[in-house]
This record gives C-alpha cells, sequence and structure tokens, in this order.
C-alpha cells in the first residue's frame, strides 16, 4: 500500500519528521567533508593540473539537497491523481489488487505521460521521496542528496557524539560526494553535462589505482556460496567507500581541531566524544559506527543475489573498507601483516 500512496505518505512523513535545526546541522556536515575532499584532491600526486583544476571545480559546484527536493505542485498533482484510483464494491481481492498494480505503474510512469504538461526542469519522481532511508548523488544535475529518511539510528541522531555522526551518515555522504569523481562521475562535468573531463595521463594513473581494489576484494571468499566476491564488479563501490571513509575521518579530525581551538579544554577531554558504557575512544567509535551501517543477517539466498551486485556484500564490503584504512589500523592498534592491516600499501584513491 505504501508504494502505491507513495506521496500521501511521504507528505504525512515530512509533516512529522522535516526539521530545519537537523537538516542545517547535516547542511554543515556535507560542508565539511566537501572541504576535506577537495584536499584530498589538491594532494592526489597522480592527478595532472589539467584534471585535477576539473575535480576541484566540480566539486565546489556540488548541489545540496537535504530532506527531499522540494516541488509542492508537482506532490499535489500526485496526490491528486489518488481520485482514480478505483475499487470494486464487495471485497474482491484479485480485482483490487490489480487497480492497486496499475495505479502503482500510472504513478511511476507520471513524468512520462504527462511530459507535455510538466516543466522542462521537472525531477525524477524518486528525488521527491523524503522518506526513503537513502543518500546519494545525481550525475545529471551535480548534485547531493541527503533524504529526511535516512536520518535516524543506525545512520544518524542528534544526540550521537560527533564521532559517531561522522563515521555513519558522514561516511554516506563522502561516499556519495567521491561518486562525482568515478569512472560515472568522469563523464559529467561541473555543470551534470555529459563531458568526459579527464586528461588521458590521470584517466591511466586512476585505472591503474583502481585495479588494486579490484585484486585486494577478488580475494574475499564466501564460504557460504563458496564463491569470491567480483572485485570488478563492485570497484566504483569500494573506491567511493575507501573515499568516503577517509575524507569523513578527515572532517571529523578538523573538527576536533576547530573544537580545540576555540575551547583548548576540549583537547584534554574527549568524554562528549564518546558513548556512555562503552570503552572506545572517539576514532574507535567512528569505525564501529561505520561497521554498524551495514550490520546484516543474511540467508543462503541472500549471498546469491547480492553476489551480482554492484555493492559488495555487507560483510566483506565492511572488512575490505575498513581493512584497507590506515586510520582504522591506527585506532584499533592493528600490527602491520594481520587480518585487518594485512599490507602496509593501502589502495587509495581519494
Amino acid at each position: 500500500m505504501r508504494a502505491v500512496m507513495t506521496f500521501l505518505f511521504d507528505h504525512l512523513y515530512m509533516k512529522l519528521y522535516a526539521n530545519e535545526e537537523l537538516f542545517d546541522e547535516v547542511n554543515a556536515m556535507i560542508d565539511d567533508i566537501k572541504s576535506s575532499l577537495s584536499s584530498l584532491v589538491e594532494e592526489a600526486d597522480w592527478l595532472d593540473d589539467e584534471t585535477r583544476e576539473e575535480a576541484l571545480l566540480k566539486e565546489a559546484s556540488i548541489n545540496k539537497v537535504i530532506g527531499r527536493y522540494e516541488t509542492p505542485e508537482t506532490v499535489q498533482r500526485l496526490i491528486a491523481e489518488m481520485k482514480n484510483l478505483e475499487f470494486v464494491e464487495g471485497g474482491s481481492y484479485e480485482a483490487n489488487n490489480l487497480n492497486l498494480k496499475k495505479f502503482e505503474q500510472f504513478i511511476d510512469r507520471y513524468n512520462g505521460l504527462h511530459a507535455a504538461e510538466l516543466d522542462n526542469n521537472t525531477k525524477p519522481l524518486q528525488l521527491l521521496v523524503g522518506m526513503q532511508p537513502n543518500a546519494f548523488y545525481y550525475n545529471i544535475d551535480n548534485s547531493m542528496y541527503v533524504m529526511a529518511g535516512v536520518l535516524h539510528p543506525p545512520t544518524f541522531d542528534k544526540i550521537w557524539p560527533n564521532s559517531l555522526k561522522y563515521g555513519t551518515l558522514g561516511y554516506l555522504v563522502g561516499h556519495e560526494l567521491t561518486h562525482a569523481l568515478d569512472t560515472a562521475g568522469a563523464k559529467y562535468d561541473h555543470t551534470g553535462s555529459k563531458r568526459y573531463w579527464w586528461s588521458d595521463y590521470s584517466d591511466s594513473l586512476f585505472k591503474e589505482r583502481a585495479q588494486c581494489f579490484v585484486d585486494y576484494f577478488n580475494n574475499y571468499h564466501v564460504p557460504e556460496i563458496n564463491r569470491n566476491i567480483n572485485g570488478n564488479i563492485t570497484r566504483d563501490e569500494n573506491i567511493a567507500d575507501a573515499g568516503g571513509l577517509r575524507v569523513a575521518m578527515l572532517a571529523y579530525r578538523r573538527l576536533r581541531e576547530n573544537i580545540a581551538a576555540e575551547n583548548p579544554a576540549s583537547a584534554l577531554d574527549d568524554s562528549d566524544e564518546r558513548m556512555p558504557g562503552l570503552d572506545f575512544t572517539p576514532e574507535q567509535l567512528f569505525f564501529l559506527g561505520n561497521a554498524q551501517v551495514w550490520c546484516s543477517s543474511y540467508k543462503e539466498a541472500n549471498y546469491w543475489e547480492e553476489l551480482s551486485d554492484v555493492h559488495t556484500i555487507d560483510k566483506y564490503r565492511v572488512l575490505g573498507m575498513v581493512s584497507n584504512n590506515a586510520d582504522f589500523a591506527q585506532a584499533y592498534n592493528c600490527p602491520l601483516g594481520s587480518a585487518m592491516n594485512p599490507v602496509e600499501d593501502k589502495c587509495i584513491i581519494w
């Protein structure tokens, strides 16, 4: 039923949960992470000046949409269409179920069916649904979307310490921003126009570094189905995970430095950055929150379903991300050569 009446339920959801104070905090976090990603782009010694300039321009131009994309007129039109949803009197399950499916398909195709009536700038309907627990980067308009539905545990809670917020939502934001600079993002410039803006030199070095991720994840064996992770299929998502985690930690450390500069006593007392009852340092808590985002329970069928997905199976997504991160090894004192810190030369692009 929710899929059929998405825009009505979303309208009610946003009335209950849209919170400008909360959105302002998320907006500031995105700015912190964008700034940190720009720093990593500036420091990337494998980029030539031409590509670096394009990358910095693209990052600086990314639009932020928090909560949902607001088009009240379109939403009201979609809600008004519910008057065309027909129900058969007498409790005919089959007939009513078929009508629900027809209406669902009608709404899914709404933009196409009403193209002549809608503004040329009308967005895909997915961007209008605030209750979806999702964050994503949209190449066509160079925008970063953090939907209202993702601003709940295990990805965010206003009362959490910054260490946990940056390890969860901060990482997700960094992941999506990094997609602006991956193989798909390379095909769209800072205006969202389709243009390949990477030089041949930087493109060749990117592919060389990307192969490190392919090889790294290819080595993960899934015993439940006796198969290995496909590092080629999951390459871009693994790169975005690594970049998102790294840039979120950089942003978090800068935030701590800024707080300490304003209040020197906070540099000696990190109690505000810990969770009661948990004996973890702030940076350990950062990585713990990151792993918790992908905490999942799998059956054998789930492994088979996700084996061909562009995202790595959750367990190996987390293991590959943190074991390939020098900050994680430092936070948890993982000896070089151990399972969680196997090699000194980590796979790094951003």
